[in-house]
């Protein structure tokens, strides 16, 4: 079933109806669609629903590479407290700044695993971008959700199971989303097979495969070899 402002409605009667019938619906799926149809990644959705074990431990090893001129995940969560590494796979240096009110910070121009790794203590979304390469994006999600998950190539989610009865808010965030997408538990809850699909308000660009110019690549390979 699709959530739409037109479906929006029937939605919350047919939930209102399952709920007075006594049945729960376990959401094990979600599929994100754009305006136009197309599979949206890299978004993240967050569920208010209690889990066995933590998805994301404090602990944990976190690493957003850099390799082909890109970053690597696009999207990565971390919890808050957790320290994120930035290696560098690619033959030239690279220049990882933020300047996102959660966390800014700045990897000056460095090459392998020289940076130090990044702590992220507050919750929030932090852009990320390559002072050398403009093309060069990524966002690091940090959050305490029990559970959150980043959608694939062709905009699915897969929930761990969860604690039956500890179900609440569904929120979708996407950078080209103006404002998150929350869904309460009466919009969510009528499903098919505990698979919701949603349609968000945005359109997912066409992206080039341009990757950095040669002669920039040239220089930069040249600024490393030298040791500068």
């Amino acid at each position: 079933m699709k959530v739409t402002r037109v479906g929006r409605q029937m939605l919350l009667g047919a939930a209102g109806w399952l709920a007075l019938q006594g049945v729960a619906a376990e959401l094990t799926q979600v599929q994100l669609h754009d305006s136009e149809g197309k599979p949206v990644a890299n978004a993240v959705v967050e569920f208010d629903a209690q889990t066995v074990d933590s998805m994301y431990p404090v602990d944990g090893e976190y690493r957003m590479d850099q390799k082909d001129y890109q970053f690597t995940p696009r999207v990565l969560i971390v919890p808050p407290g957790a320290s994120v590494q930035f290696p560098n796979s690619d033959e030239s240096r690279h220049h990882v700044y933020s300047f996102s009110a959660p966390k800014p910070f700045e990897l000056q121009l460095y090459a392998g695993n020289q940076a130090p790794p990044v702590l992220f203590d507050t919750q929030g979304v932090v852009a990320i971008g390559c002072n050398i390469h403009d093309k060069m994006s990524a966002h690091i999600y940090v959050t305490d959700a029990p559970i959150a998950q980043v959608s694939d190539g062709q905009g699915q989610v897969t929930f761990p199971r969860y604690q039956s009865g500890s179900e609440g808010d569904l929120r979708i965030w996407h950078p080209l989303l103006n404002a998150p997408v929350v869904l309460t538990p009466e919009q969510w809850s009528a499903l098919s097979g505990g698979v919701l699909t949603v349609d968000l308000p945005m359109t997912v660009p066409i992206e080039s495969d341009d990757k950095a110019g040669s002669s920039l690549r040239d220089r930069l390979k040249s600024f490393k070899s030298n040791g500068n």
